[in-house]
């Protein structure tokens, strides 16, 4: 295994779009979270 050579990593180039999907989705993940999805895990709603 040592003596393999690295194989390069498939990414997609660095941009402000895959900034801008990932903090939507983050904030979609979290408002889904907040407003529906706690109330059903645990029981309580948050707000």
């Amino acid at each position: 295994m040592k003596h393999r050579s690295q194989r390069p990593i498939p990414t997609l180039p660095a941009s402000k779009a895959n900034d801008l999907i990932a903090i939507v989705g983050g904030l979609a993940v979290y408002v889904v979270t907040v407003f529906w999805a706690h109330q059903w895990l645990f029981g309580v709603a948050p707000v």
